[in-house]
């Protein structure tokens, strides 16, 4: 890539290809489900389960983000994002709703999606996890304007609007919600509303 890298806050941001969370994915990502859906919203999530090791299992959660190509993650944290995931919810109970397989068929990191059975509790302990591979505020804020220089203005409106509490809340329920049940929330729609204004300043 050429030209000069993004600035944001005053420092150089490094310019990433476009991958997947779920926030969600993250992230959902889920991902960083991210003000966009990742994933076939067709399935139904009813999973007939199976068996794989954990490896099989981040590996599956890597290959379904590269299928989405919805985020901004780098390749070493789209790594961390899909090893902080299994860890969170556990081989086990990924294995009683969903293969390896199928998380690559769908082409999506949701756990509600997949079927997985995952609470606000599961949400906060994998967002704590995920915070731990990247800067999540960034990389909201990224998805929504991009790695071009954010001006002065929006940077204040992003310091000023979007709270670490909000973030949370925002990939909580990115974590653990269905992507249409995420998309209707109160969260989703009060962080759209964040980006839309501060992203026009």
């Amino acid at each position: 890539m050429t030209g000069a890298e993004p600035k944001v806050r005053g420092r150089r941001v490094r310019s990433r290809r476009s991958t997947a969370v779920s926030l969600a994915v993250v992230a959902g990502l889920a991902a960083l489900a991210v003000l966009a859906a990742c994933g076939d919203d067709d399935d139904s999530g009813d999973g007939g389960g199976g068996g794989g090791s954990r490896e099989d299992y981040v590996e599956a959660f890597v290959d379904a983000s590269d299928d989405a190509e919805t985020g901004v993650l780098s390749a070493d944290e789209e790594q961390c994002f899909a090893e902080s995931l299994v860890d969170a919810v556990g081989v086990e109970r990924l294995a009683a709703a969903v293969s390896p397989d199928e998380i690559r068929d769908r082409g999506t990191t949701n756990l509600a999606d997949l079927g997985v059975a995952v609470d606000a509790v599961d949400g906060g302990e994998l967002y704590d996890r995920i915070s731990q591979c990247a800067d999540v505020r960034m990389l909201l804020i990224q998805s929504s304007v991009g790695t071009e220089a954010i001006s002065d203005a929006a940077t204040q409106c992003f310091e000023e609007e979007l709270s670490d509490d909000l973030v949370r809340q925002f990939m909580v329920a990115g974590l653990t919600e269905s992507s249409e049940d995420f998309q209707n929330s109160q969260v989703f729609q009060e962080l759209r509303t964040v980006f839309a204004d501060c992203s026009q300043q």
